[in-house]
């Protein structure tokens, strides 16, 4: 047992640093587990977060299979997996920013940073907004439009027809 200040000073730095070692192992084993935080089930978010964790397992055809019938007929499955396999190599952080619905139409909006180069030196980082649009089938959320890297194809979003609103007709001016 130390019996001089400075011993007891240099006890207490070295317990000090332990504990800080281990409070960093366990907060960097925490950050790096990767798990996203789940969204409420059956939700738009929800679906858009599906749809990106399996392009990032790649599970393309469980992502394919979350397209709705318009994505589809624009996109062939073999398409879809060839250009999402392109993007995949890029090195991105996604978090959901918002959520728009239109009835059964949705807008998710999501922030993406992409990474670039090898740290600490050559390492560049970029932010952008991106949209998924979906629309809802038999209580299920589908993907009508992707943006790059997870769009596969160029897909085309369903835009509403106006349902035009009758107009009284002029009435004739009083002479």
């Amino acid at each position: 047992m130390p019996t001089t200040s400075s011993a007891r000073w240099l006890a207490g730095m070295t317990a000090g640093v332990g504990a800080l070692g281990v409070i960093a192992v366990i907060v960097t084993l925490l950050a790096s587990s990767g798990d996203p935080e789940p969204l409420p089930p059956g939700s738009p978010e929800a679906r858009v977060q599906d749809f990106i964790l399996a392009i990032d397992d790649g599970a393309f055809d469980v992502a394919y299979d979350m397209l709705a019938s318009i994505a589809v007929d624009e996109c062939a499955q073999a398409d879809f997996r060839r250009h999402i396999a392109d993007g995949q190599s890029a090195g991105l952080r996604v978090e959901l920013d918002s959520v728009d619905l239109y009835g059964d139409e949705a807008d998710v909006t999501v922030s993406v940073t992409s990474f670039r180069g090898s740290p600490p030196f050559d390492f560049s980082e970029s932010n952008h907004e991106a949209r998924f649009a979906l629309t809802k089938s038999d209580d299920d959320w589908l993907v009508t439009e992707a943006p790059w890297p997870f769009s596969g194809c160029p897909f085309t979003r369903l835009k509403p027809t106006a349902t035009p609103i009758p107009q009284p007709a002029p009435s004739p001016a009083a002479s």
